[in-house]
């Protein structure tokens, strides 16, 4: 039967059954929250360009809303440029200028990033580290190390990328060492014409070493929109 697919109806099949499953798998913990009733919505557009196979830099704007999606929370700016050393390691560094109706903050990150292709199995492996320092005006810096793993399904035919990651925040300061933190996604990112993308995902995160730790349920909602131009084929030899 998928043998007289089109790679068009293919994709169309694979993102139908994606989202089957990923709204099946959201509904689970919208039912049964347990010591918050918060979820919240991440919405935002990515722009990016490439330059030189190498370089790529990154602008990105996000608003959130929180209270069951009914409050404004925070809206956060992104810059950030990563650098290709190889096909597997990348490094990247980040600055963040986050707005809240309280307070404005102020952060800078560095990552360092390792992709594996698993091809047999059309699998992408990806584990990241990254260091974070967070200001806040008239507070102290916060420090955190975030790891994180992702292992995404990369068939070459489809449209569709689902993924699966998890990740944990590590705080260091002079005075104490803690975790604070672990996250478990679930998602995916859908092909758009022009190399462009969508990228829709669930997480849920729970607190550590908290006396009354939260759980916070996040939907994310991500446009892309990729800037590089297209590379001019090579002037053909005159005559």
């Amino acid at each position: 039967m998928f043998n007289s697919f089109s790679r068009s109806d293919a994709s169309v099949y694979s993102l139908v059954m994606t989202l089957v499953v990923f709204f099946g798998i959201l509904a689970i913990p919208f039912t049964a929250y347990a010591q918050t009733k918060d979820a919240e919505i991440w919405k935002g557009i990515t722009l990016e360009r490439e330059f030189f196979d190498k370089l790529k830099f990154e602008v990105s704007d996000q608003v959130r809303l929180s209270n069951n999606l009914s409050t404004f929370k925070s809206n956060v700016l992104d810059l950030k440029s990563q650098y290709k050393i190889t096909k597997e390691f990348r490094v990247a560094a980040g600055y963040r200028f986050t707005l809240t109706p309280t307070n404005n903050r102020n952060r800078i990150s560095a990552d360092f990033v390792y992709k594996k292709d698993i091809e047999k199995a059309n699998l992408e492996f990806t584990a990241r580290a990254r260091t974070q320092h967070e200001y806040v005006r008239n507070s102290s810096a916060i420090n955190i190390f975030r790891p994180k793993l992702t292992l995404a399904y990369t068939k070459k035919k489809l449209d569709i990328e689902p993924f699966v990651s998890t990740e944990v925040f590590y705080r260091y300061t002079n005075e104490e060492n803690e975790w604070r933190a672990y996250r478990f996604f679930v998602g995916f990112n859908y092909d758009l014409a022009k190399k462009n993308k969508v990228k829709l995902a669930y997480f849920y995160q729970k607190e550590l070493n908290e006396p009354n730790p939260a759980n916070r349920h996040v939907i994310q909602l991500i446009f892309s929109v990729d800037l590089t131009e297209k590379k001019k084929k090579k002037d053909e030899k005159k005559d």
